[in-house]
């Protein structure tokens, strides 16, 4: 194998000296290359994305609602907190209301936060530990988005029109709040969200709420610790998973970013096609070469590995040059990004609630697409090695 591999090598001198592969071969390496550096931008930035709108949304969605009938007992509390998965504890509902001011009306969701809610609101997006600390009874803190559509700013005044269940009927009473301060999430939910203390509700005479929000240390645990504590509760209540009302978001997301992986993978399969031509091309050139190799005692199996080692040369050459510059782009993607707004003139995130590009490089993706590019490099050198070990030396030196 090691004659193959030094015999590969010295072939591998033709790239320079053939008479029209070399071209060929230049280019399907040049396509390897970027081929295997678009995929893995591609992936960083469509995982960034997924990250940054996770963080964002289930900063400000319950990981878990825990919906009771009645008060829950204090040991059952215990016992839930007990959980190493579980972070934060504390009293919380959430109902869908209307705002109104003045003659504008935005339809949105108020989150009531009872004794301990800060410890479930870890700051960096949203609203900040200190804001929630200083929220008083009567007062509410507005996603900007919504505060901007209704035209508040802190200190003005909000009706929040609270549907109400009376016996078989549904009626709408109004809870006047105060704007004590705005937060942003950086996503939709600064459109629709408000929150207040449990005390605004209850001082207007509005029946208790038994329902509590858990944050995990992981959110994807959510099902999982459901599934674990649901049965124990009977019919006290039930737990409400984040998946329920995001997940479909989510796995759309995932679908989005295989799709696009596998689309710019395309290009690596253009590029390894080239690379089949330009093998067998030279398959075709050194036949003379080859045949040279038999009549001294060299074996098919012993050619066929010489053009073996070649792809491996090529492909480990192509997908490390490729992860490089995949790496490059990635960690550089908001800098490139904004390089391309300052040449077109044109805001690519415009409209959206990102600032930047956002953009998470994963050791995981280097590692699946630096493998599969080689091995699929090896694949393609199979066909042309095939040929090569089929070379027939009278005839070729004839």
């Amino acid at each position: 194998m090691r004659l193959s591999l030094w015999l590969g090598w010295r072939f591998l001198g033709a790239l320079g000296q053939g008479r029209g592969w070399s071209l060929l071969a230049t280019l399907s390496v040049t396509g390897l290359v970027l081929g295997v550096a678009a995929l893995l931008a591609v992936l960083s930035v469509m995982r960034g994305f997924q990250e940054t709108l996770q963080d964002r949304l289930l900063s400000a969605t319950p990981h878990l609602l825990l919906e009771a009938h009645a008060p829950l007992r204090r040991e059952r509390l215990e016992a839930l907190g007990a959980d190493s998965r579980l972070q934060a504890l504390a009293p919380f509902a959430a109902t869908p209301v209307l705002f109104s001011a003045g003659s504008s009306a935005q339809a949105g969701e108020l989150q009531v936060l009872g004794a301990g809610a800060e410890a479930l609101f870890p700051g960096g997006t949203g609203p900040t530990p200190a804001a929630l600390a200083s929220l008083e009874p009567g007062e509410v803190l507005l996603g900007r988005s919504l505060a901007a559509r209704l035209g508040l700013f802190p200190g003005d005044r909000v009706s929040v029109l609270v549907p109400e269940a009376a016996g078989e009927t549904l009626r709408v009473r109004a809870l006047p709040l105060q704007v004590r301060d705005v937060f942003t999430y950086g996503a939709e939910v600064d459109q629709t969200l408000a929150l207040t203390r449990a005390e605004s509700l209850t001082a207007a005479g509005f029946p208790p709420r038994y329902s509590w929000r858990l944050t995990l240390t992981d959110p994807r645990e959510a099902p999982a610790f459901a599934q674990r504590w649901g049965p124990q509760l009977g019919d006290a209540g039930h737990f409400v998973p984040w998946t329920e009302r995001f997940g479909a978001l989510f796995e759309a997301v995932t679908l989005e970013r295989r799709m696009m992986g596998l689309v710019v993978g395309l290009i690596i399969a253009v590029a390894l096609f080239n690379l089949v031509a330009s093998l067998t091309r030279l398959v075709e050139e050194k036949r003379g070469a080859i045949a040279m190799l038999m009549t001294q005692g060299a074996s098919r199996r012993q050619v066929a590995q010489l053009f073996l080692a070649q792809g491996v040369v090529l492909g480990v050459a192509g997908s490390a040059l490729g992860a490089a510059l995949g790496y490059l782009l990635a960690e550089n993607a908001g800098a490139f990004l904004a390089l391309a707004e300052q040449l077109f003139s044109f805001s690519f995130l415009g409209g959206t609630y990102f600032q930047s590009l956002p953009s998470a490089p994963a050791a995981e993706d280097f590692l699946t697409v630096g493998l599969a590019a080689c091995a699929a490099t090896v694949f393609a050198a199979a066909y042309p090695a095939w040929r090569a070990s089929q070379v027939l030396p009278a005839r070729a030196l004839h």
